[in-house]
């Protein structure tokens, strides 16, 4: 079947396709180069403020109380639940096989030994083990928490002073970058911010931490202001200065463009026509629209947005101005590079292999959606109590 699904002239089409290479070069207009060419006349950067407001404002920010539910509290559970597993050692090796050999890797980035690597997939099973009991414990919690109706901020205190528990307090936070003294992901700030002090003070939803499982209400509400520009001077005139110089890079981009385009058509080169404008050229490795990263360049460069550029080019042409964070970027398309047959030849039948499980995972991923439908599966939808938070889950 597998042969049928994906034949050996198909994989050949999509593996030229996906590997046919395009040859060009680049020219960087680096901010950092326009920079100082940059004029603040009087008054400028007090208008730049004015103009700017939304930019010079200390948001709004929240602080939280919050319980904690470190998954170091349950790893000597966790430890012997992983000691009643009587072919441990069998499955950790299978996931050290299944992972690959030089998956696992120390400090240095050297790979570790089959018994080292062996140990830390271990740790890893017992950590995420009691993060799981750490979770259980924190959903009932949320529990006994909810069921005191209302749900109120002073209940935290009382219900983790019953249980033994510690209520910490997190210093204040704005919603982009969250809480700096705990290990959370995003949605704890959130979370955080959807809270008041009202009707919703308390988020009975544990939230999961890199370490811990939290229960957090909300303790204060600190109000935004905007930033006088005697305190935010220096930030003004750096911000006004790389403004500045986006359009002092854009304007000579464009000039060269017009300059490369008209020389190109003459027969001279585009290496010659960018040092003629005192700019330098760099060439692009050949480039396929399998190609994951472009070594030797600006690490912050967009690859997938330089292989739309490039690839939408005839050979010859010159792109238009790319902008990008730190400035932008000009490209020329030398046209396809020839294919290399006898590399062709090596990876096909790997490419190949690989077309034909994915196609088999669709096939079957088709089949699947089909007896969901017909086996009509009823939903199991939790009703939340009225004037309440949902239940936790």
């Amino acid at each position: 079947a597998a042969g049928r699904l994906v034949t050996p002239a198909e994989a050949e089409t999509l593996y030229r396709r996906d590997h046919q290479e395009t040859a060009g070069e680049i020219v960087f207009f680096n901010l950092s180069n326009f920079m100082s060419k940059v004029v603040i006349t009087n008054g400028a950067l007090t208008n730049f403020h004015a103009q700017q407001a939304a930019r010079y404002r200390t948001p709004e920010k929240v602080r939280v109380s919050y319980v904690e539910f470190s998954k170091t509290n349950f790893n000597a559970e966790a430890e012997k639940q992983l000691a009643l597993v009587t072919n441990l050692t069998t499955q950790l090796r299978e996931m050290y096989y299944k992972a690959g050999t030089n998956y696992f890797k120390d400090t240095n980035g050297v790979a570790l030994s089959e018994s080292a690597a062996m140990e830390k997939i271990r740790e890893d099973q017992r950590d995420r083990l009691a993060l799981m009991m750490a979770a259980r414990r924190a959903n009932d919690f949320a529990n006994k928490l909810y069921d005191q109706q209302p749900v109120l901020a002073a209940n935290l205190d009382k219900l983790a002073a019953t249980e033994g528990l510690k209520v910490g307090v997190s210093m204040p936070f704005d919603l982009e970058d969250g809480p700096t003294n705990l290990f959370v992901s995003p949605r704890f700030a959130r979370v955080a911010f959807s809270l008041n002090s009202s009707n919703n003070p308390v988020s009975v939803q544990p939230l999961e931490g890199e370490n811990a499982m939290y229960i957090i209400a909300l303790k204060e509400t600190i109000p935004g202001h905007p930033d006088a520009f005697a305190s935010v001077a220096t930030k003004v005139e750096d911000d006004y200065k790389r403004f500045n110089a986006f359009t002092l890079a854009r304007t000579e981009a464009t000039a060269f463009i017009a300059k490369a385009t008209n020389g190109l058509v003459t027969g001279k080169s585009f290496t010659d026509l960018a040092q003629q404008s005192g700019l330098k050229v760099e060439v692009l490795p050949p480039i396929s629209v399998a190609t994951e990263s472009v070594t030797n360049l600006d690490e912050r460069l967009d690859v997938r947005q330089l292989k739309s550029v490039l690839f939408s080019l005839e050979a010859g042409k010159v792109s238009s101005y790319i902008p990008q964070q730190l400035g932008g970027y000009v490209v020329h398309s030398k046209g396809k590079v020839p294919m290399d047959e006898a590399k062709l030849k090596t990876e096909l039948p790997k490419f190949t292999s690989e077309l034909r499980y994915q196609k088999q995972n669709e096939i079957f991923s088709r089949w699947f959606s089909k007896q969901v439908e017909k086996s009509n599966l009823p939903l199991n939808n939790r009703t939340a109590r009225k004037g309440a938070s949902a239940p936790p889950s």
